[in-house]
């Protein structure tokens, strides 16, 4: 057999089972239209998290704090909070040696405090955060 017939062998079982080909062609579109689809959605969704991320500051950032933070979480019942060696207060003059970092831009004292809201029969629970006044020249302040 030359390569002629085999092309048209071909095409004569195409056209004597045009649904089973219709179906198959259409499963292929629908796959391909399926994953193209995911994969945009998927990259979209990520530049957006990254965007809101980047204008918070979120990529540059970092806290650092005197004790364990306490999120009351699964973690806790483990042991994960445990605090390692001596708790080192943050003061003025630690502030002022970690601000002549050259990788330092801004440092600032923060206070957060547990606090919870009762109006009439509902409460919260929440956080109060103080700040200097100046950090409002800075973003996302």
């Amino acid at each position: 057999m030359t390569f002629l017939d085999l092309l048209l062998l071909a095409l004569n079982n195409l056209r004597r089972t045009k649904l089973r080909t219709f179906l198959t062609v259409l499963g292929v579109v629908i796959g391909i239209a399926a994953l193209t689809s995911m994969v945009s959605f998927g990259t979209g969704l990520e530049k957006n998290v990254s965007d809101v991320f980047a204008a918070n500051d979120l990529f540059t950032s970092m806290t650092i704090t005197s004790g364990k933070l306490n999120f009351g979480g699964p973690g806790e019942a483990q042991g994960l909070n445990d605090t390692i060696g001596k708790k080192l207060p943050i003061t003025d003059s630690v502030i002022e040696v970690v601000s002549k970092f050259p990788e330092v831009d801004v440092i600032y004292p923060e206070v957060t405090i547990p606090a919870r809201i009762k109006l009439g029969n509902d409460s919260a629970t929440c956080t109060a955060d103080g700040m200097p006044a100046k950090m409002g020249n800075f973003k996302p302040y």
